[in-house]
């Protein structure tokens, strides 16, 4: 209830009831609790009353019975220690909880909960990043003790000006000294149980680096937990491209260091524009701007030397490709936004350029190598065509492209491979014509039964509407158009062009043409002689075209019913095929829109 949450939630009318209304609550949650044991509701709904009322005694036993209930629900061990470490310490002027609560608790509840769920990748992620928070808050206490305040929050001096630590502060930094290096060792002692527990999960490795790197001074550990990815996992693809991310990821490590919670980019904390130019321009001129890079460009080469399979090829150069990308377009919005106008941004600029030109050079490098010493597999094949054409070689890829579909025999049978060809060599200036022949080709290679058939007809169709002229072509449209219906009547899978727009755009043939026997050849195909709409899988875009098909049919037999009235018999065909359009079009829309129907 809200009004009873904004009571309990101000600390400055309470009320002599409402001790007792509150403790009546809580025991009618304890007799619901005792009812209903197995509904983990009741539980959670106490608990959350408990927080609103500030009634954090009872929340501690509330979790305690619901994990004696719930052992194994993972959410509640993590509720319970958060509970436990971020604390029931209330501060009378704020609402909510403050700090103030026990870290010995909060391991002691995980653990117990890891002891129940060993294989719980949720419950060692959260101990691990409990123990972060710890040291963390270690550090920013010594941070402060530090400082070293008075009574006035100003630091006192001694007679040479220097600062004053006095005795007992020296002896509390010490402890605090002592407590963060023995802190600093349990996550990783977490890390490597939890990899006992959980040995062969590379993607859970790479969850504890995400979370390391939103706290400061985790270098060491990020480094640590690579070292065990690089050992237990030499022979799989997933581990070298992490690796590799890892380089890019911390290239610019040393550019910001962190102490604590306070962020100094120079010994005296400054870290003005021009500071952070004369670092980037001194790292340029001592060439440590190409060492990532070199170290990026070092790790892929071992990944493909160790793993030579068409996978590791193929995510190593998306890697590339994707940060080849990211360079490139921080150049260009640096550019619009004037950032290199100095000589010395220019130096920045043009060692840009030159880590893209390396960069570029080993992509073309890999895409040779992948050629020569594995199977290319359609989809490697398409992706390094597109990295190619992205690289401006466009000649080079269709050289390619043609090559292996001449060669290789995944690739001859895959028509996205086709297509890819169709693509590049329109983007070179081929005609429609010359596209055709190639559709024809792949036509010979690509199974009926592979969905893929029917795009390479859709396609080849589209391409005659823009050359036909012959009467041979006409043929090949009205043959090619009735085995794009039949194919579709026996896939579900949606189309590159979907039949609507290729029904549309005959349609349009039929209507430049001013032949009235080729468009009633066209719609009957369509409504009468296929299964399409009564089986269409129709999308928006479908259902508009289809709209469009329907009245440009109704209109031209409108146009012909008018010419015909001297002629009954014609007039009487007319009139029949507009009654079978009409009926057509309602049992195509009554399932789809009562208002077009």
């Amino acid at each position: 209830d809200s009004n009873a949450k904004g009571k309990f939630n101000n600390n400055n009318n309470n009320n002599i009831g409402d001790a007792s209304i509150v403790q009546n609550i809580h025991l009618l949650y304890v007799r619901a609790k005792r009812k209903w044991k197995e509904d983990l509701a009741w539980h959670m709904q106490h608990a959350e009353f408990a927080k609103q009322a500030k009634s954090y005694q009872m929340l501690g036993r509330i979790y305690a019975e619901a994990l004696q209930i719930h052992p194994r629900n993972e959410s509640l061990w993590i509720e319970a220690a958060s509970h436990e470490y971020f604390g029931y310490v209330t501060n009378e002027k704020d609402e909510g909880m403050s700090g103030g609560g026990s870290i010995k608790s909060a391991r002691v509840l995980l653990q117990r909960g890891l002891r129940i769920n060993t294989s719980s990748k949720n419950l060692w992620m959260q101990y691990f990043c409990l123990e972060l928070h710890y040291i963390q808050k270690l550090r920013g206490r010594r941070e402060i003790l530090q400082l070293n305040l008075d009574a006035n929050g100003k630091g006192s001096t001694n007679q040479d000006g220097d600062h004053d630590t006095g005795g007992s502060n020296d002896d509390e930094d010490d402890v605090v000294a002592a407590e963060i290096d023995e802190s600093v060792k349990l996550p990783l002692i977490i890390y490597n149980n939890a990899i006992k527990s959980i040995p062969n999960d590379i993607a859970f490795r790479m969850q504890f680096i995400e979370q390391s790197k939103l706290f400061p001074e985790t270098q060491s550990l990020v480094s640590h937990i690579m070292k065990t990815v690089e050992s237990d996992f030499e022979n799989m693809e997933d581990a070298w491209i992490a690796r590799a991310c890892f380089v890019i990821d911390n290239q610019h490590s040393e550019a910001t260091k962190k102490n604590g919670f306070f962020l100094t980019n120079e010994p005296n904390g400054e870290t003005d524009d021009s500071t952070l130019r004369k670092r980037k321009i001194a790292e340029i001129s001592n060439g440590k701007n190409n060492v990532p890079d070199d170290k990026l460009v070092e790790t892929l080469r071992e990944a493909t030397e160790a793993i030579t399979s068409p996978n590791m090829f193929l995510e190593s150069i998306i890697l590339l490709r994707n940060y080849m990308t990211k360079l490139t377009s921080s150049l260009e919005e640096e550019d619009e936004e004037g950032e290199y106008d100095d000589d010395d941004d220019d130096d920045i600029a043009e060692a840009i350029r030159k880590r893209i030109s390396k960069i570029i050079q080993f992509i073309v490098q890999l895409i040779n190598e992948a050629e020569s010493k594995v199977t290319v597999t359609p989809v490697l094949a398409i992706e390094m065509v597109t990295c190619l054409l992205e690289l401006g070689l466009s000649s080079q890829s269709l050289k390619l492209m043609k090559r292996l579909t001449d060669e290789n025999p995944e690739c001859k049978k895959d028509p996205n491979c086709w297509l890819k060809i169709v693509e590049i060599s329109e983007l070179n200036g081929s005609n429609p014509k010359s596209s055709s022949k190639i559709l024809r080709r792949a036509l010979e290679y690509i199974p009926l039964h592979d969905p893929g058939h029917k795009d390479i007809l859709s396609r080849l169709f589209m391409n005659l509407l823009t050359t036909s002229s012959k009467a041979s072509y006409d043929e090949e449209l009205s043959s090619t158009y009735e085995k794009i219906l039949l194919l579709s009547s026996n896939n579900t899978e949606q189309s590159r062009i979907s039949i609507p727009m290729i029904s549309l755009a005959y349609l349009n043939y039929a209507t430049n043409k001013n032949d009235i026997n080729l468009i009633r050849r066209v719609y009957k195909k369509l409504l009468y002689n296929s299964s399409y709409c009564q089986s269409a899988l129709t999308s928006a875009e479908d259902v508009k075209n289809m709209k469009i098909f329907f009245d440009k049919c109704l209109t031209f037999e409108k146009q012909e019913l008018k010419m015909s009235r001297s002629n009954q018999s014609s007039e009487k065909r007319c009139k029949h095929m507009l009654n079978g359009l009409f009926d057509a079009a309602f049992k195509y829309f009554i399932n789809i829109d009562d208002n077009l129907a």
